[in-house]
């Protein structure tokens, strides 16, 4: 049997002192409704707090300064308990806000020092950093913010959703901590002997170290509204190119440390039976990283899939004692080559009744086996005009049509996909939710546009980022199939890990 490795993050007050409370129907908190408050109300319960010093939990708000800089998606993901379990966004407790205002005041004694300011002017710099560069510009970002994600970033349908003014604030808090830090305590150090000495590398070190804390607030920023899942389009913070590299890094890390890996005993091994897509996942990771074991072969349509687990099924199940099939296919199905290039297979409905024969097929093998179980992955989009334009036709904007066709098979594909899934008592793994964009309603109607270029520049194998999603859902899926999960803050983790993959594209 595969091994996984194992890390579990630190643990947290917002998750310990509620996770108790949950209600095993829902998963709601018991008394949610009563804690409900409205704005005002909440503002003015925070404001009350800044004076209670006693009831501020600095060693958690010390804990999340030290998390902004190692793993900053941690602090954001307790921001997202504190959502479920005391039904809002924003911080209540001003401990992060007051030690945040006490690192100010020290990094203005050090500047006072090594700039030998005098004591008027050490009153004024400590004015202008807390009133003006902490808090007026940090009211000013989270106001803007704040108003352009409710009007422009909301889901449609909204449902009632939006970013609370407060968090909003928090997330300025958060993204501005480092910047304070290397700006204020980390540059000190060099700014006397060494930036401002007049030297050429020490006006590139100062300007480097501007870059880097820029570049840190932006991230954290985009770390903060990419986590609410109702809001959409959050990327625009950040330049396409570097949020691609930066989640894709993100994901990786994931896979390789798999922080929510279950502490319950482990009863089955997942395979992943696929043709080359499986080998794109593959590819995507380091061979060491990829977690699940994988039978693939390229070019395969679902029949030589099917094959394949009759062939080696009797062999894994004695080998690994109880195994589930992640059966993922149907690209080869839906054309066919012709050279280089490659057509639509059919135009009329043959080929997923094809596939849906073979589906029955795989289930008929699997239920043979008493340890022994299947569930099917949808089908990614794809492009076929994307294919022989990479293959060098000459004209392959005539296959347009086509990628329209293949696309309303795909989706009458995953239909039937997941309905095969109910049957089987099984959730669906589903990658084609991906390439789907929301847009503006039109007479109460939700318009979806198409998103194909997270694929390869082939059309059809999905590009690295998409690669690496598709691994960490399917990573997901595999800790609800194979293990015997009793805690319900285990559960909830590996939720809010899902509910972040919905947001991702």
């Amino acid at each position: 049997m595969y091994s996984f490795s194992k890390s579990s993050p630190p643990a947290s007050p917002t998750t310990s002192t509620h996770s108790s409370s949950f209600n095993s129907v829902d998963g709601t908190h018991d008394s949610r409704n009563e804690a409900r408050l409205t704005a005002t109300a909440k503002r003015q319960k925070y404001l009350k707090r800044l004076c209670k010093f006693r009831q501020m939990d600095f060693e958690y708000a010390f804990w999340q300064m030290i998390y902004l800089f190692i793993s900053p998606q941690k602090v954001y993901r307790n921001f997202q308990y504190r959502k479920y379990t005391k039904d809002q966004w924003a911080r209540d407790d001003p401990a992060f806000l007051v030690l945040v205002g006490l690192c100010i005041l020290i990094s203005s004694i050090g500047f006072s020092v090594v700039l030998k300011i005098h004591f008027v002017g050490f009153l004024k710099l400590v004015l202008w950093t807390v009133f003006v560069d902490y808090i007026g510009v940090g009211l000013l970002i989270a106001t803007t913010f704040w108003l352009i994600s409710n009007k422009y970033m909301i889901m449609a349908p909204p449902r009632g959703q939006d970013v609370e003014w407060g968090y909003a604030f928090d997330v300025h808090l958060n993204a501005f901590f480092p910047l304070l830090m290397i700006l204020h305590l980390f540059q000190l150090v060099f700014l006397g002997p060494f930036i401002n000495a007049g030297y050429f590398l020490g006006l590139v070190f100062g300007n480097t170290l501007w870059l880097i804390a820029i570049m840190y607030y932006i991230y954290n920023t985009f770390l903060g509204y990419s986590a609410l899942p109702f809001l959409k389009n959050t990327r625009i913070i950040l330049y396409p190119a570097t949020v691609s590299e930066l989640m894709s890094r993100k994901l990786e890390k994931y896979i390789e440390n798999q922080p929510q890996y279950p502490d319950g005993f482990q009863y089955k091994t997942p395979i992943l039976v696929s043709d080359s897509k499986g080998f794109t996942l593959r590819n995507a990771c380091k061979e060491k990283e990829f977690p699940l074991e994988s039978w693939c072969k390229s070019g395969a349509t679902t029949e030589v899939l099917v094959d394949l687990i009759k062939s080696r099924i009797e062999k894994s199940i004695k080998r690994h004692q109880h195994v589930i099939i992640y059966l993922w296919s149907g690209t080869c199905d839906l054309t066919k080559k012709e050279g280089r290039f490659i057509k639509l297979k059919s135009h009329s409905k043959q080929s997923i009744q094809t596939i849906e024969k073979q589906y029955n097929r795989a289930i008929n093998i699997v239920s043979k086996y008493q340890n022994a179980e299947i569930k099917f992955i949808d089908c990614p989009l794809l492009s076929i005009s994307n294919w022989n334009k990479y293959k060098g036709h000459k004209n392959p904007e005539t296959y347009k049509v086509e990628d329209f066709l293949v696309t309303k098979q795909i989706q009458e594909l995953n239909y039937k996909i997941y309905q095969l899934n109910s049957k089987l008592n099984k959730t669906s793994v589903k990658v084609s939710k991906y390439f789907f964009r929301g847009r503006k309603r039109r007479k109460g109607q939700i318009r979806k546009s198409v998103n194909l270029s997270i694929n390869n520049k082939d059309g059809i194998h999905p590009g690295r980022l998409l690669s690496l999603a598709i691994t960490k859902s399917i990573l997901l899926d595999t800790y609800i199939e194979c293990f015997n999960i009793d805690q319900k803050s285990e559960l909830l983790q590996i939720r809010v890990e899902q509910d972040e993959l919905n947001t991702l594209f």
